[in-house]
């Protein structure tokens, strides 16, 4: 059935059906047959490559504005504006930092660190090392640091640093395993295990003749232990000796894209002088003249139109380039670049034309991890190697210092080694959001504020003391910082709205205890009573005659109590009832009472009041009211007793 089916295919033109296992990426047909096949090591290919990959990325680097931008952006984004920040983490137990011994390693690190101190020229901070190592590193794929010590370091801390160019170590220098002799693989000397033993260094750049006598032989090779280099670089495959220019991937398209607009702006040029060929059947078009070097030329005046000979015609030149698709198609280069060197599109390109909010964060966050993953790479490359050297040394010569000025002992060196180096980061595009979250995520215990801090870039133990020396100096100063913390009052110092409400609760609590004779109207008396006391039978009474009441009803009472002159004192309890199923009673007290004799009270009642409730309140018992007063030898009064009982 098979051999049919493939007869029948045959004859039809199809070819026959092959049982097939193999990848379609491993085929070898017309349109595989210029991919690569061949298999070699990663140093293979170096050796055949680097030294061009090298120079063509440094032109670009010179020359592209997209290379130029990159090699920027990674001494941007890896390195920062201040360099990495050293904290140190040295505890005397477990939990208690040793304030005393983070200070002085601290302090000691930064006068290092300074211009003149670090780098053997003296014409370099430490700063300017770590973004000169991480722009050769971005260009050339990888970089020599010579660690200096003892006295020719040539600073206090017999320590320092010297950059050394990558040409320096001889690619083309190879030397097979000999007897007791280790082999060198691109000037780098490997023992069996392909660890790296020395470095073969060039006397002299080789592409540096100034000052050089011609003919002149360059010095022989110097043998350098590798415990005095950090050869920086990152590795892609497994027993790779030398690094790659981390643009290789896009320097092909970068190139082209660069022709293609240098070519386009060209163009352009042209165009925009609008161009055009004389022509004649004797092939001598009329000109008005020659120049000084003899060539002809025929003047054109802005606004002027000439009169052709007879015989003789003109043929425009009008390019129509570059055309509008000329912005897309480089957009469509720019996108592919920028996936070759692992950065966002909009931050190359510098296009933030239809950006939103959403896909400019989601774009940047994941740019954001890559440059996270190369500052982890360069501390532990070059950051950490460096402090280790350099903490050795400094406890060695003396330089790190206590307060008292007594330094940190050498023994206890292992003690000292713990740190931190801190990277630099971003801010956010919308930071509210993002910190509010960040709180959440503290309140919650899903995040501490040290690593919250530590995505801010700063040292939060650090933050803390910053925060106290500013409240410090804004006490000393008298200045308030922030929104003040709720204060809770004291019993001897209690707040103005305390005594207010008091005194509200105070007077609607005595009220009948400051009627020295009762009102004239005993049944008012009595309705005065109910409401100092809150009794709720008078209040379902109001509510049951005020929902039989078609108008609203308003009771107001007005008790006036005028003291001597010249201080007069007013009370006045305003009662007002709405139409409503129980009625609201709003109580408002003014009182201002000052130590006098004892007040004479004057009462006078207004109200209007349904009969259903007059005679209710008529309806009860008469109450008689006695006053007892105890007065002072002065006259003042010192106790007040009212009884009140059934008349």
């Amino acid at each position: 059935m098979a051999k049919w089916l493939d007869t029948i295919a045959s004859r039809l033109g199809y070819a026959p059906r092959r049982g097939r296992r193999d990848f379609a990426a491993a085929r070898f047909d017309r349109l595989t047959g210029g991919w690569n096949s061949t298999n070699a090591s990663a140093n293979a290919d170096l050796f055949r490559a680097l030294d061009t990959l090298r120079a063509r990325s440094r032109d670009l680097c010179n020359n592209n504005d997209y290379a130029k931008r990159f090699v920027g952006m990674v001494a941007a984004n890896v390195v920062g504006g201040t360099g990495f920040t050293l904290q140190a983490r040295v505890y005397d137990k477990p939990g208690v930092p040793d304030s005393g011994a983070n200070d002085a390693i601290e302090q000691a690190w930064a006068r290092w660190c300074k211009r003149g101190t670090c780098d053997v020229t003296g014409r370099l901070s430490f700063r300017d090392l770590q973004i000169l190592i991480a722009k050769a590193v971005a260009r050339d794929g990888e970089c020599l640091v010579r660690r200096v010590r003892g006295k020719s370091a040539g600073n206090a801390f017999g320590y320092a640093l010297q950059v050394i160019d990558i040409d320096r170590l001889d690619t083309r220098l190879i030397q097979p395993a000999e007897g007791n002799k280790n082999e060198i693989r691109m000037g780098v000397e490997v023992d069996a295990f392909g660890k790296s033993v020395a470095y073969w260094l060039r006397g002299y750049h080789p592409g540096d003749t100034y000052g050089i006598a011609a003919g002149a032989v360059q010095a022989a090779h110097q043998r350098v232990p590798a415990g005095e280099i950090l050869h920086i670089y990152q590795a892609d495959r497994p027993e790779q000796l030398r690094g790659l220019p981390w643009m290789h991937a896009a320097m092909t398209r970068l190139n082209n894209l660069g022709g293609y607009e240098e070519a386009a702006v060209i163009a352009c040029r042209v165009g925009a002088a609008k161009m055009g060929f004389f022509t004649s059947p004797d092939g001598q078009p009329p000109m008005d003249g020659e120049d000084a070097q003899g060539v002809p030329y025929l003047e054109a005046d802005a606004g002027s139109f000439g009169v052709l000979p007879a015989g003789v015609d003109f043929k425009p030149f009008d390019p129509d380039y570059p055309s509008a698709m000329y912005a897309d198609f480089v957009k469509a280069c720019l996108r592919g670049i920028a996936s070759g060197l692992g950065v966002a599109y909009h931050a190359l390109a510098n296009d933030l034309e239809g950006v939103n909010f959403s896909s400019i964060r989601s774009g940047t966050l994941e740019e954001r991890d890559q440059w996270i993953s190369l500052q982890e790479w360069f501390k532990d490359a070059f950051m950490e190697p460096v402090f280790d050297d350099w903490l050795a040394s400094a406890l060695a010569f003396g330089q790190v210092t206590l307060a008292n000025g007594s330094p940190l002992p050498a023994s206890k060196a292992e003690k000292f080694t713990g740190h931190v180096f801190q990277g630099r980061r971003w801010s956010w595009v919308d930071p509210l959001k993002d910190m509010n979250a960040k709180i959440i995520a503290i309140q919650n215990g899903l995040q501490s504020p040290q690593s919250v801090a530590a995505e801010l870039g700063v040292d939060y133990e650090d933050v803390l003391v910053q925060i106290r020396q500013a409240q410090d100096l804004a006490g000393k100063l008298g200045v308030t910082i922030g929104a003040p913390a709720p204060v809770k009052d004291s019993p001897e110092e209690e707040s103005a709205e305390t005594k207010a409400l008091a005194a509200v609760t105070g007077e609607v609590r005595s009220l009948r205890e400051r009627i020295d004779a009762p009102p004239p109207d005993t049944g008012l008396r009595d309705l005065l009573a109910a409401i100092a006391n809150g009794q709720e039978q008078t209040a379902q009474m109001f509510a049951a005659v005020m929902a039989r009441q078609p108008e609203p009803t308003k009771v107001d009472v007005h008790n006036h109590i005028a003291a001597p002159d010249p201080t007069p004192v007013e009370i006045r309890n305003e009662i007002h009832e709405r139409e409503q199923a129980a009625p609201i009673v709003n109580v408002e007290v003014e009182a201002v009472m000052p130590a006098q004799e004892a007040p004479q009270v004057e009462v006078h009642v207004e109200a209007v009041m349904p009969d259903e409730i007059r005679t209710a309140i008529v309806s009860q018992p008469e109450r008689v009211t006695t006053t007892e007063i105890t007065r002072d030898t002065m006259g003042n009064i010192k106790t007040s007793k009212q009884t009140e009982k059934d008349a």
